[in-house]
This record gives structure tokens, C-alpha cells and sequence, in this order.
């Protein structure tokens, strides 16, 4: 099976390489995006990685993660696999890769969607006009940007909603046909790409939109990854107790059903005793 790892990577050197490192196998390749200046010359010595020169400055919550997203993808289907695996950069396998693979080869969909709203998904994300920039620093644009989506939810001004939404977990496992389907779709209908430059987290539902409403729906999986959500702000990082639970139990359960998570997330990429423990304890 040929898979193909799409990473978003924008903190740590080393854990990028030991991940890639851990996922490397036969049939793997990797396209990396990287998104920091302590990254930006980044080489892997590794023949089948590739590492996006092209970057996009990616704005928490805008628009921007979609396009470093398509550009994974894009580059990516260069060179046809069976699936395409979206990870960022803190994220680690938690099992052997035969785990991975054996889920794999039921030819599913592994991408959490429910329709909208959800309890974490509010409706407001979609309805109202959110820009692409950074929500994190405070400068000029900033203020002006905040001022102009204040401005038009007191006066009223919502966009019409062309779809029935989805969303979920950004992090997936998608077949080359629906990666396919999911590019034709935005070539035909410029409704979804026009729609979700001004939602909010949109990396979060435009995959999901597009496949619930098509036939793929049905296929649809809960993703692979494990995340604690119970801290603010979240995901928590993960630790002993984390690595405890996944020792004891394999298989989880949330609000997109029953899952078998291969990767967890979110690691401090500077804490290698921890990851150190789940090479030895979990990926054996």
C-alpha cells in the first residue's frame, strides 16, 4: 500500500524528523509544509520527502490552512497513492504501522463529519464573514479586520448558505478517488471555495461539506487521531496519564463515533521521554 503523509509542520526539528522517521516504510512518501522561520530551510536527507517551497503563511482560524492543505494535496497526487494521511507536525504514531495499514485496507474514508451545528461546531463559524488573518497579535490590521466582522454581524449581514454543512476534525486518511472527487468539485463548483474564505476554521468543514453531500458520505470515518479536548485551551499535551489510557484500550469513542486512533496529538516536541515511552510501550 502506497501512502502518502502530508505533514503541516511549524515548531520542532527534531520531532519532525523522528516522525517521519517512524512513518518511513515501504510505499511511504512524505510532502511537508512548513510554516516557521525556525523551519524554513528545513532538508530531509530522505529521498522521498518533499518539502513544499512554495509556503503559505497560515493564519489560525483563516483561510490560509485550507490552501497549505491543497497545496499538500496537490503536490502530492504528482505521484498517485492509495491514500493521502494529513498530520501536522505534533503529531506522533502511537501504534505499530501495521495498525495503520490494517485499517486501511477497507478502502474508508477517515474524516469526522456531522452535520452543523455541533456542540464545538456553532453554526455563527459559517453564517457570518470572518477574514484571513492573524487572530494572535494585535496590530492595526488586526483591529480594523475585528472591526469590520463586528461591524457587519450588528448590522445583520449573514451569507447565504448554498450547502448543508459538515465538520469535524481536520486530520484525515483519504483514498486517491476521493482526494479526486474532492478537487473536481472545487474545479466545478466555485461555490465552496468562495463560501469558506470567509469562515471560520474552514480546514475544519470544506472537506467534510464536500463529501457529505456526494456519495462518499456513507464512507465516511470517524479520523485517526487521539485528542484530549478536556483542557482550555486544547488539545492538551499529551503525557503519562494520556499514555496510560492508550495502554489500557484501543479503540475510543466521541461525538463521531467509535475509532481506532493510529496517531495522538498533541506533543511537546521537546519532551522525548515521553515519546521515548511510546516507541517502547505502544509501537512494539
Amino acid at each position: 500500500m502506497r501512502i502518502a503523509y502530508l505533514i503541516l509542520a511549524h515548531a520542532g526539528l527534531s520531532h519532525l524528523d523522528r516522525l517521519i522517521a517512524a512513518l518511513n516504510d515501504t510505499g511511504s512518501m512524505f510532502v511537508v509544509h512548513v510554516d516557521s522561520y525556525s523551519l524554513q530551510n528545513y532538508v530531509s536527507p530522505l529521498p522521498n520527502v518533499t518539502v513544499l517551497r512554495e509556503r503559505t503563511h497560515v493564519n489560525w482560524g483563516g483561510y490560509s490552512q485550507t490552501r497549505a492543505e491543497l497545496a499538500l494535496l496537490r503536490r502530492a497526487v504528482q505521484t498517485p497513492a492509495d491514500y493521502y494521511v494529513l498530520i501536522s507536525g505534533t503529531h506522533y504514531p502511537i501504534r505499530p504501522n501495521q495498525f495503520l495499514y490494517d485499517q486501511l485496507a477497507g478502502g474508508d474514508e477517515f474524516l469526522s463529519a456531522r452535520p452543523v451545528p455541533t456542540e464545538d461546531k456553532p453554526l455563527s463559524r459559517f453564517e457570518h464573514y470572518y477574514f484571513d488573518f492573524d487572530r494572535r497579535t494585535r496590530s492595526v490590521s488586526h483591529y480594523a479586520l475585528r472591526g469590520a466582522e463586528a461591524a457587519l454581524r450588528l448590522l445583520g449581514v449573514k451569507k447565504p448558505i448554498p450547502f448543508a454543512l459538515y465538520a469535524g476534525s481536520n486530520w484525515f486518511a483519504l483514498t486517491h478517488a476521493a482526494v479526486a472527487y474532492i478537487f473536481d468539485t472545487l474545479d466545478r463548483d466555485p461555490r465552496y471555495a468562495g463560501f469558506f474564505r470567509t469562515s471560520l476554521f474552514p480546514e475544519e468543514a470544506i472537506f467534510q461539506t464536500i463529501l457529505g453531500n456526494s456519495p462518499w458520505r456513507p464512507r465516511l470515518r470517524h479520523c485517526l487521531t487521539y485528542s484530549d479536548w478536556s483542557t482550555v485551551p486544547g488539545p492538551a499535551i499529551i503525557g503519562d496519564r494520556h499514555l496510560d489510557e492508550l495502554y489500557r484500550q484501543d479503540t475510543f469513542t466521541s461525538d463521531y463515533g467509535e475509532f481506532k486512533p493510529f496517531f495522538a496529538r498533541k506533543f511537546d516536541p521537546h519532551n522525548t521521554r515521553v515519546l521515548d515511552i511510546v516507541d517502547r510501550r505502544l509501537r512494539k
